[in-house]
């Protein structure tokens, strides 16, 4: 559990009021935006804050949104510290950033395994059942895994960390840059991470093959997630641009997800042998179908993201 700051201390008020907390308010009164340091002091309180909330389902194992949710907290967390790097202190992200990645290691085959085998829950069938035990078996050892990092004195370490940071954030110690040098910094991220998506697509039209699409799903949602932190400064048209990235984002996500369905399934029909592999077969063309279909609608998703992308929402 967050550590809460004892009333009277340098970070808080007389009511108990955090100071990134009331700078923000006053902001908001006043009709500005956050700065900067503030907004990446409310992004990490939620981050750090879903992370926590989902910790006891994961330790439990009593629902797979834990994993979800904890893997999404750590990614988000990842890049906005890349986003507000300057009001951060480096070397406190830089390592927060590598135990981020560690704890998104741990999380991530669990979440892979439970999102294909929700996929194959909705179509049950005694060829489903196989692939599914196959893929208990295999979760139950990825599971075991996470449960040991998450027991470890190195994610109690992060935790600590976190928390520490939720109540006074790490910034530096002199702001190097006024807010409007600030908000053009973040305006120019946000420009380079649509610049770098544009690229992937443009590589993955050329070149249709797997490993193209998947950077341009990662490079879809890690400009998802800079617009999510930068929308409070730049403003409600980059919050478009973020959910026009989020449509996008699903779109590829349920391409990937039939993908790897389909993989796993094939992969445990070569073992089954006749003649449950051959029942294998189908879900295999089902889940390749699935993707296909879902390709189908990326123009009309891509355009509309590239329409918003035109106006520059980020200036």
């Amino acid at each position: 559990m967050m550590a809460v700051q004892k009333k009277g201390s340098s970070a808080a008020g007389s009511d108990g009021t955090s100071k990134d907390r009331r700078t923000a308010g006053r902001a908001k009164a006043s009709g500005r935006p956050p700065d900067a340091a503030s907004a990446f002091a409310r992004a990490l309180r939620e981050a750090v804050l879903r992370l926590e909330r989902h910790e006891a389902v994961v330790l439990a194992d009593r629902d797979t949104e834990g994993v979800h949710q904890q893997r999404v907290a750590a990614r988000r967390l990842r890049t906005q510290l890349k986003v507000f790097a300057p009001p951060v202190d480096a070397r406190w992200a830089g390592r927060l950033r590598r135990e981020l990645a560690w704890l998104d290691g741990r999380l991530a085959p669990v979440r892979d395994v439970d999102v294909v085998a929700e996929r194959l829950r909705r179509r049950p069938s005694p060829a489903a059942a196989v692939v599914l035990a196959a893929m208990g078996e295999r979760r139950r050892a990825l599971v075991t895994d996470l449960l040991d990092a998450l027991g470890s004195a190195r994610y109690r370490r992060l935790r600590r960390s976190l928390d520490k940071a939720v109540i006074a954030p790490p910034l530096r110690p002199r702001a190097p840059l006024s807010r409007r040098a600030a908000r053009d910094r973040l305006s120019r991220v946000v420009e380079r991470r649509w610049m770098r998506l544009e690229r992937s697509v443009r590589r993955w039209e050329q070149t249709g093959d797997e490993a193209a699409l998947h950077r341009v799903r990662i490079d879809a949602r890690r400009g998802r997630y800079v617009c999510d932190a930068t929308a409070p400064v730049l403003g409600p048209a980059v919050a478009t641009m973020a959910r026009r990235l989020a449509a996008l984002q699903d779109v590829l996500g349920e391409a990937h997800d039939a993908l790897v369905a389909a993989a796993w399934a094939e992969e445990v029909g070569v073992v089954a042998g006749e003649p449950v592999g051959k029942e294998i077969l189908t879900i295999v063309d089902t889940e390749r179908a699935a993707a296909t279909a879902a390709l189908d609608r990326w123009p009309g998703v891509w355009r509309r993201a590239a329409a918003v992308a035109a106006g520059k929402p980020w200036r």
